[in-house]
Order: structure tokens, then C-alpha cells, then sequence
């Protein structure tokens, strides 16, 4: 958020009050805060969303096909994305390369989480090793915020024995 309000911020005093202003981000400098204060501030902005923030609906069946230098295809089609109860103009750019580099990084996240479930549960069952309630929690719910989109993929389930202070996970 300090990175957007730093950067944009300075090149605005540097800039005539009646120009047309215009930020483009990428999909890491998005956030509803960062989208607010450009807002506030008189910015036009072009952003990328993150994956699965919002919801594109076409604005029609035309989807433009172009070839990038890579002789790849890339298809392009104009509509709306819903961002915060507002509607948005939005281009939906999509290829198979797109789909396949997300579906590798979807797939190597998957094995990260699993790899922090596991080490969990490694917890949970060796002499010595995390079993209260409150630091397996804990340990899960770092491992959820890591994984945010992953972890809606699966259910985790803990089997706790003993009451209060004393409540162990066994499973």
C-alpha cells in the first residue's frame, strides 16, 4: 500500500493539476485500498486482477484472437468485472499458455500446502511434537493464510482428547 501512495504520490506533485493521470499496475500492487486512494487522489487506473478476485461477465460473444511473438495465441474479449459491488470495465485475456502456467503454479502450491499438512500431522504423532489445541490451530491457520486459495480445496480435520489447557490433538 506505502509502495503505490510513495511512488504514484510523488510523480503527482510532478505533474500539472489538470492533466489526465493514469497508473498501471500489475496484479501484485492490487488491493481494494490501493484501487481507493487512486480513486481519491483523481487517478484513472488499468490494473491486472489476481486470479479469482472477480467475477468477468462478456459483454458480448466476440473474443479477438491474436498471436503473440511466440506464435502462441492469446484471446481477447471485452466486458464487466465486479469489484467491490461496482461494476468495472474489464478485458479478459486469456491463451493455453496462460492456463497452463497457472494450472503449474496451482499444482506446485497444492504440494506446498499438503507438505505443511503433512508436517503438521507429523506434529500431532511424534514424541515431542506440536499437540495443543491452540499451536495446532495456530500452525494451521499460518498455513492457511499462506495458502488462501488452496486451502478452500480441502477439508482438515483435527481429533482433540483431554479438556481445556490439556486438550491434545491425537489425529
Amino acid at each position: 500500500m506505502t509502495t503505490v501512495k510513495e511512488v504514484v504520490g510523488t510523480l503527482a506533485d510532478q505533474t500539472s493539476p489538470e492533466a489526465r493521470k493514469i497508473v498501471v499496475m500489475d496484479a501484485g500492487f492490487y488491493s481494494d485500498a490501493n484501487a481507493k486512494w487512486l480513486v481519491e487522489n483523481h487517478f484513472d487506473y488499468i490494473t491486472v486482477l489476481p486470479s479469482g478476485y472477480a467475477r468477468f461477465t462478456a459483454g458480448s460473444d466476440k473474443v479477438v484472437r491474436h498471436e503473440d511473438c511466440r506464435h502462441q495465441e492469446i484471446r481477447l474479449q471485452m466486458g464487466k468485472a465486479e469489484i467491490g459491488g461496482v461494476q468495472h470495465k474489464a478485458l479478459l485475456v486469456d491463451s493455453d499458455a496462460k492456463a497452463l502456467k497457472e494450472q503449474s503454479m496451482h499444482e506446485q502450491a497444492a504440494k506446498r500446502y499438503e507438505k505443511g499438512l503433512e508436517a503438521i500431522r507429523a506434529g500431532i504423532t511424534k514424541k515431542g511434537g506440536t499437540k495443543s489445541r491452540d499451536a495446532v490451530n495456530n500452525r494451521l491457520g499460518r498455513l492457511d493464510k499462506q495458502y488462501g486459495a488452496i486451502r478452500k480445496e480441502y477439508e482438515v480435520d483435527f481429533t482433540y482428547e483431554g479438556k481445556g489447557k490439556k486438550e491434545k490433538a491425537v489425529a
